[in-house]
């Protein structure tokens, strides 16, 4: 009887001593609406410039009225920069990201930055890109025919060739990117598999700057590698990022077409390096060491070409799985955190 009691007591035990684990619920999928507008030079007629001054917002509410349907996680960034634009589109969880600007010669900000260049770096997992600003069509197929126009073969790009209205512009936008993300293969969760996850070899840099007026991205090759803000006279900010192993040595630093832009005070003073190399990086100068450049500035490397040390298996893009968060590893995309 005794034993009996045992066998009972026990089985009781191990049925109900701990509830059964539940799974976290799956990451969802993410929509981005990017704005960057400037209406400070318009005429003050009639109230034109208090009607425009909540644009922006009247913009936000259409683009999340227009989700209120779907499962998507939706995100609005006004007075989007480049930096802005760079961290969604590299964003694995954005399935589709809609950048509504000002387009002629090339993208621009509100303050007329060029950033037609971040659109080279988009993770592949993304399936829309909608550009609403006018004749930036052309501008789109350049990027395709240059081969400079990231994402995968899976991307659809919206965009338009003629002056654009914003209100229609978006509306029109909105509802092409919809026709393809309620897709049930695209909007049932985040599910990377296959190539999107996949592991490659990296190596750590790391790039101190000390003061600058412009905002500088960082380019090995094609790729584009890391992004710094304005910075004022004497103020000091370092950064590390990863780099692909196999990529040219050489480094680009590019601060824009603006006239302000284009000169080395708008650099400021850059000091790269990796642990991975013993030689380093010199920018192109003048004998009295003045960068020598137009909006963009070379660091060229010297000393061996060998890494010295083992380049660092990680995942190319960071991978979150539907039970748990986004891994805390490095990345690719590293630089692009807390801008």
């Amino acid at each position: 009887m005794r034993g009996l009691m045992i066998a009972i007591y026990c089985a009781i035990t191990i049925t109900y001593a701990a509830p059964p684990v539940q799974a976290a619920p799956p990451l969802r999928q993410r929509i981005v609406f990017l704005t960057s507008l400037d209406f400070s030079a318009l005429p003050d007629w009639g109230g034109l410039v208090e009607y425009y001054s909540t644009y922006p917002q009247k913009l936000e509410r259409v683009f999340r009225r227009s989700l209120e349907p779907y499962v998507y996680e939706s995100a609005v960034v006004h007075r989007a920069t480049r930096f802005e634009l760079a961290r969604e589109l590299a964003n694995p969880r954005n399935v589709a990201v809609i950048f509504l600007g000002h387009a002629g010669d090339g993208i621009v900000d509100h303050a007329g930055r060029d950033i037609t260049s971040v659109l080279a770096n988009i993770h592949p997992g993304m399936r829309f890109l909608g550009v609403v600003g006018c004749k930036a069509q052309a501008i789109i197929e350049r990027l395709r025919v240059d081969g400079a126009l990231g994402g995968s073969s899976e991307l659809l790009v919206h965009s338009f060739s003629k002056p654009v209205d914003a209100g229609v512009g978006l509306k029109e936008t909105l509802a092409r990117g919809l026709e393809i993300l309620r897709s049930p293969g695209i909007a049932s969760g985040f599910r990377p598999s296959g190539p999107l996850c996949a592991r490659r070899e990296f190596f750590p840099f790391e790039v101190t700057r000390t003061g600058g007026s412009a905002p500088v991205s960082i380019w090995l090759g094609k790729a584009l590698v890391a992004t710094l803000p304005a910075l004022a006279p004497g103020v000091e900010r370092a950064r590390s990022f990863w780099v692909p192993a196999g990529l040219d040595l050489k480094i680009r630093v590019q601060t824009g077409e603006r006239p302000d832009a284009r000169t080395h005070e708008a650099l400021g003073v850059l000091e790269l390096s990796s642990a991975a190399y013993d030689g380093e990086w010199r920018v192109f100068a003048k004998p009295d060491g003045t960068p020598i450049g137009a909006g963009e500035f070379v660091y060229r490397y010297s000393g061996p070409r060998e890494p010295v040390a083992k380049p660092v298996l990680l995942p190319e893009f960071q991978c979150p799985s539907l039970a748990h968060a986004p891994e805390k590893a490095p990345s690719k995309w590293a630089a692009f955190q807390g801008i």
